[in-house]
């Protein structure tokens, strides 16, 4: 019957196939690559329900005090106080590392503070890694410090005594009682400048509380 058809006709069928070959086969290119929603079963009766799964969440840091490049950084889900410290280039030379856990786990919008050697806590403070939410200050227990109600004998004081000073903490008190047990008694208050630590503008600052 096709045959029996004029040629013009039968022409115009063979395109019309070949278009409706091209189409199916291009629909069905379309749908073989386009992957189908991955969709976890529920164990419920209820039958196939769709789970969302949340992209991994940044977090936003702020690293502070003893470290080399302090500032915001940007790190990823389930990082570590070690790791903010890392990203801010290391902690500095004076940094105290003992007094903090780096393997805490760090929340978003926290500040992580690295305290300073000659940094001293407060009575009843506990040294934390970090604070949330707010803005965090380096300790000031040194300038809320109380004067001390007399002089303090550098021959004679004890840790408690010496990190009564303007400047001293627990760190610097051990240096001192160090360098006492090491070279004898302190025979004037200037020698305080061959303990490691100590400065000429530390020293003016306990000058006025001490005493041989």
């Amino acid at each position: 019957m096709f045959a029996q058809l004029p040629q013009k006709d039968r022409f115009a069928i063979y395109i019309l196939g070949v278009l409706a070959l091209f189409g199916v086969t291009f629909v069905g290119g379309q749908r073989l690559r386009r992957p189908a929603p991955i969709v976890f079963e529920s164990p419920s009766p209820s039958g196939a329900v769709p789970v969302v799964i949340a992209p991994a969440k940044e977090l936003v840091v702020d690293v502070a005090g003893a470290v080399k490049k302090p500032g915001v950084v940007h790190l990823p889900s389930g990082s570590r106080v070690e790791d903010a410290i890392k990203a801010v280039g290391g902690s500095s030379e004076k940094a105290d590392l003992s007094q903090i856990n780096q393997a805490a786990a760090l929340n978003d919008g926290v500040q992580v503070y690295v305290r300073f050697k000659d940094d001293s806590l407060n009575k009843g403070e506990v040294a934390s890694p970090y604070r949330g939410g707010e803005v965090a200050k380096k300790p000031s227990s040194r300038a809320e410090k109380k004067a001390p109600s007399g002089k303090v004998s550098l021959n004679s004081a004890s840790s408690a005594d010496l990190q009564s000073l303007p400047g001293v903490g627990p760190a610097t008190a051990e240096k001192i009682l160090t360098y006492r047990k090491e070279h004898g008694q302190f025979r004037s208050i200037d020698e305080l400048l061959a303990v490691k630590g100590i400065g000429d503008k530390k020293l003016e600052k306990m000058r006025p509380f001490l005493k041989l």
